[in-house]
């Protein structure tokens, strides 16, 4: 490899600014169920406003694990290009991921399904909008940053000489903006992980670690990996400034945009089966 490299990063990291993508989350008011407790209320279900409720549950639960999937496949579009011999490999994990939480939403799915039929016999002039219901009704369509179409893909080694290599202005706004579009992909995994902690943490259960304690730590993975970023972004935007004095960070339109600030320090990967890959630093 050479520095012939550079042009290449420029070409993918065209854009400054991260485009954002609306992902659809549960709504606000979303209730929080134990297992015990679903299973005796769709046991219980024998009204109408019963099977509304719960093919409304079963709709929002399957928005929620069908956004959650496609995160997982834009992450699998970005790593299966990378060549690497540890195994199994960022791509891997995200495919596999995808696939758990695609799998998850169909089963929110069927369920939801189900009460529907039995609602529409309960009730003849009930019609089914699932559609309007998992897509625009009642969980809220929130933002969620994800990468640019363009970010680039390097595996560590390629990033690694790119920043050895950075000595000019250009190099170094082209580094900035990557890393910042980084920041911003990690920032939003870590706002999903977040929504998960709050709901499950009010759940009993027996079973170490719980859910809330697998979504607290992919939280803490996400967000100090964000922060880290943030850091390598940062270093770059300070010599850009030193290079050309007419330069201006906007730090804040691009990182911060519906994520929450982190601090600087790392953190352990999650203690759960299945690990994220790392995300390319120095």
């Amino acid at each position: 490899m050479n520095s012939n490299l550079f042009p290449c990063f420029k070409v993918a990291v065209l854009a400054l600014c991260v485009t954002g993508a609306a992902l659809p989350v549960r709504a606000e008011n979303h209730a929080h169920y134990s297992r015990s407790e679903l299973r005796q209320m769709m046991r219980e279900a024998n009204t109408a406003d019963q099977c509304r409720a719960l093919a409304t549950w079963f709709r929002e639960e399957e928005v929620t694990w069908r956004g959650k999937a496609e995160a997982e496949g834009k992450d699998y579009e970005r790593y299966k290009v990378l060549v690497t011999t540890k195994a199994p490999t960022r791509a891997d994990n995200a495919r596999s991921r995808r696939d758990y939480d695609s799998n998850k939403a169909d089963r929110m799915a069927e369920l939801a399904a189900r009460y529907e039929t039995e609602l529409a016999r309960l009730d003849p002039s009930y019609r089914p909008v699932a559609a309007a219901v998992s897509a625009a009704g009642a969980p809220a369509m929130a933002p969620l940053p994800v990468l640019a179409d363009n970010h680039a893909n390097h595996s560590r080694s390629e990033l690694r000489q790119v920043m050895r290599e950075a000595n000019t202005a250009d190099q170094c706004r082209l580094l900035a903006a990557w890393f910042r579009e980084e920041e911003v992909a990690w920032r939003g995994k870590a706002e999903a992980e977040e929504k998960d902690y709050e709901r499950y943490k009010a759940l009993v259960r027996t079973k170490v670690p719980t859910r809330a304690d697998n979504a607290r730590s992919w939280r803490d993975y996400y967000s100090n990996k964000a922060g880290h970023m943030a850091e390598l972004a940062a270093r770059y935007e300070t010599e850009l400034a030193r290079l050309d004095p007419s330069y201006r960070p906007v730090t804040a339109a691009v990182s911060t945009a519906g994520a929450p600030a982190t601090t600087g320090t790392r953190a352990a990967s999650p203690s759960v089966d299945m690990q994220p890959g790392l995300p390319l630093e120095q």
